[in-house]
């Protein structure tokens, strides 16, 4: 970029970040994300008004910083505009279905507290293949303060805040301050991210810790302080417990006293003694539930990592359409620079692609804990890519416009059209009938393998009423369900909480389309409302139905 002059390199961006819409609006088909790839999210209807707003927004970038001369110090709004961004995705519904066990594990801990948790997690409680760490500080939340999902979503709000704060700091220290809030910032570039940060998941809180873990290491090989140790094996200790995934991560820490030519001795030492820490505080709860750990490390052995082949996704559709192509762009520019530069610190920068690579990780949702370390090379490779600082926070704004866009004009019309949603809107009706509880009965999936009943705690998530269900939710109709990226949802009991006692005020049908409610044998004189949203790209579907006549 030095062989162009400053306001040639502010047009250069204007242009290419305006083009890069409708090319990939053009090859949308090669986005083979399960959640929301292009395909379904733009089409016609949708994308003269998303190239509009685009160009609109590049112009007005160019005008600022070409014109009125506008300064790098602009960067700086990013850092009031990530909670902003954040709350304003709290509209979108629970997609993954995945949140409804942990939101069981976290009811568990509201209604029997911590103690009962630790005890019968596992047990009573359904483990499947998580870890408990984040269920239980869901727990805590529900308990404590209220279980609304609006609280989730603000805890998910700080520890999203927390992570971009974090890699700051992080790229701060490895390359500098300039790269430091280039790749803060380019969080925000993938708008993949953003349709996670609202969820009820573990993957944004535990890339939250995977940082925390990872700079704090940092921190204590450099200043050599007994608490900085301390209290990296305390983050390690809770990054482990977030996530399965977090066990292979360890080897990115058996870098990082090679990135200074110094010292590499007194930096192992600590390196270590932050492990020996974790292991102390892992050591008790592993005899505690050393059979119970060795059984899901032996499913996710044997059924997981097998099936990944069948869950991928391509690496195209993650690093080009998942996120902005210019951060991928980047990324690849930062890591041939630090190896053009032997610098130490390309170790870290290579480890996200070799990780991938040994791993064979093509879901993005397995890599979001990591994604941090590539936004961390983008970040670098913009400093090196581009000298002046105004034309830096130029990039990044543009990069970051375009993601937002494709997330509010996309992306999260496209979320509140499906089947999903239909529990979030059902859950906002019933809070206002003259009840206080809510009978709630399903009928199976037609088109898919899942267990419909794992719609029932995502509904609860949603509304105040108390819920209930006599059905049985562990009897699959065949075993095909045991080769499906769905098999948990057969595979879990019916809590104690949604046990019917009393008489419920009104009934409810969960279903996978309207016409289902034929296949019911209880009597009813009607429909009250009725929620059928639906996208049709999705074989799991949750139609609500409540009933005319109160029971």
């Amino acid at each position: 970029m030095r062989l162009l002059t400053r306001n040639e390199q502010h047009l250069l961006i204007g242009f290419l970040s305006v083009l890069t819409f409708p090319v990939l609006y053009i090859f949308r088909q090669s986005d083979t994300n399960s959640l929301v790839r292009w395909g379904w999210t733009f089409g016609p209807e949708n994308f003269g008004w998303v190239f509009l707003l685009l160009l609109g927004a590049m112009a007005a970038l160019v005008v600022f910083f070409v014109w009125l001369r506008g300064g790098g110090s602009v960067h700086y709004l990013l850092w009031g505009a990530v909670p902003v961004i954040s709350i304003l995705t709290f509209r979108q519904p629970e997609m993954i279905i995945d949140a409804g066990r942990y939101f069981i594990q976290a009811k568990y801990l509201a209604l029997r507290g911590p103690l009962y948790f630790l005890n019968h997690w596992g047990g009573e409680i359904p483990a499947w293949t998580d870890l408990p760490l984040i269920p239980f500080i869901q727990g805590v939340i529900f308990r404590y303060i209220g279980e609304e999902r609006i609280l989730i979503q603000v805890f998910n709000l700080m520890v999203f805040g927390g992570a971009f704060y974090l890699l700051f700091l992080l790229a701060e220290r490895l390359f500098g301050e300039e790269a430091g809030i280039c790749s803060a910032g380019l969080i925000l570039g993938s708008p993949y991210l953003l349709s996670q940060a609202p969820l009820m998941l573990v993957d944004i809180p535990s890339m939250f810790l995977f940082l925390l873990s990872l700079y704090l290491t940092v921190l204590a090989m450099e200043r050599e302080r007994v608490y900085l140790t301390v209290l990296a094996g305390l983050a390690l200790f809770l990054f482990l417990l977030s996530k399965y995934t977090a066990i292979p991560v360890l080897t990115l820490f058996l870098f990082l006293p090679f990135l200074k030519k110094s010292g590499l001795k007194r930096r192992s030492t600590t390196l270590m003694t932050v492990f020996a820490t974790t292991g102390i505080l892992l050591l008790p709860l592993f005899l505690e539930r050393q059979d119970l750990v060795l059984k899901q490390i032996s499913l996710l052995h044997d059924y997981q990592m097998k099936k990944l082949g069948s869950w991928e996704e391509g690496h195209i559709s993650t690093f080009f359409f998942q996120i902005h192509p210019f951060v991928t762009l980047l990324a690849a520019y930062g890591i041939i620079a630090g190896l053009r530069e032997r610098r130490r610190e390309t170790l870290v920068m290579l480890f996200f692609p070799l990780f991938l690579l040994l791993l064979d990780l093509h879901r993005i949702r397995y890599m979001i804990p990591l994604l941090p370390i590539f936004f961390l090379s983008a970040g670098f490779g913009m400093k090196r890519l581009l000298d002046d600082r105004g034309v830096r926070a130029h990039l990044l704004f543009a990069i970051v416009i375009s993601s937002l866009l494709v997330y509010f004009m996309g992306y999260l019309p496209f979320l509140k059209t499906t089947s999903m949603n239909n529990l979030m809107e059902a859950g906002r009706y019933i809070d206002g009938l003259p009840a206080d509880g809510i009978r709630v009965d399903f009928l199976p999936q037609s088109g898919s393998v899942g267990n419909t009943a794992i719609a029932i705690p995502l509904l609860d998530l949603y509304t105040k009423k108390r819920l209930c269900n006599g059905q049985p939710w562990n009897e699959p109709p065949s075993r095909t369900h045991r080769e499906s990226s769905l098999r948990f949802t057969w595979e879990m009991r019916r809590p104690y909480f949604y046990d019917c006692s009393g008489v419920p005020g009104y009934r409810l049908v969960i279903s996978d389309s309207p016409t289902a409610l034929s296949e019911m044998t209880i009597p009813f004189s009607g429909i009250k409302k009725s929620f059928t949203s639906r996208s049709g790209v999705f074989r799991f579907r949750t139609m609500v139905t409540l009933l005319e006549e109160p029971l």
